[in-house]
């Protein structure tokens, strides 16, 4: 993925963020769990290229 093609993800992810925050008080939960559903698809697509280009720490969960 190019450089310009993750910008355009994040800001799709960042909208859809938005989307889903607006949505939390209305009682329509189609509209939230399909949001909810394209949010996870798309931050777990992105994960990967989130980690490579950060400096940030990653704690993954561990189950015991």
């Amino acid at each position: 993925m190019t450089d310009k093609e993750i910008g355009d993800k994040l800001r799709d992810l960042d909208r859809l963020y938005a989307e889903h925050a607006n949505n939390q008080g209305k009682g329509d939960f189609t509209i939230q769990n399909k949001l909810r559903i394209e949010l996870l698809d798309s931050f777990l697509a992105l994960k990967p290229y989130i980690k490579k280009r950060t400096k940030l720490q990653w704690y993954e969960p561990t189950y015991n």
